[in-house]
């Protein structure tokens, strides 16, 4: 069985509206394949994570960047992918339920935007999920 991304850490989520969220999310990894908990904070225009609260220090700018809803997987219900457009880099996450799914994509397409989320209550033509 996988270990969801809450497990033994409770994932500290803020939802404040505006162009920022962070918590705690499931990142694959690039080479070999598994995922790991990684602290996630969405800002402005880009997303940045890493191992704690206070250690996000890789960055993934959100401006150009494709958002995709991933299928399940057998171990994740809930992921979508960030793709470069001007590369071949892509960034899987999983998140443990529908709401933060949700949530997580409408702040990333507002971020993308330039479009603050507390000025708008339907945002589902903004971007077009692929």
């Amino acid at each position: 069985m996988s270990r969801g991304v809450e497990g033994d850490v409770a994932a500290e989520e803020e939802f404040g509206g505006g162009n920022s969220k962070e918590g705690w999310m499931l990142k694959r990894r690039k080479l070999r394949g598994g995922w790991r908990k990684v602290y996630v904070v969405l800002s402005g225009e880009e997303m940045k994570y890493g191992e704690t609260r206070d250690i996000t220090t890789r960055v993934i700018p959100l401006v150009g960047c494709e958002v995709n809803a991933s299928p399940p997987s057998s171990s994740h219900q809930f992921t979508f992918s960030l793709k470069f457009t001007k590369s071949s880099r892509v960034h899987n996450f999983a998140v443990d339920n529908e709401d933060d799914y949700h949530q997580w994509l409408q702040t990333i397409y507002s971020a993308r935007m330039g479009t603050d989320t507390t000025k708008h209550s339907d945002l589902s033509e903004a971007c077009i999920l692929q």
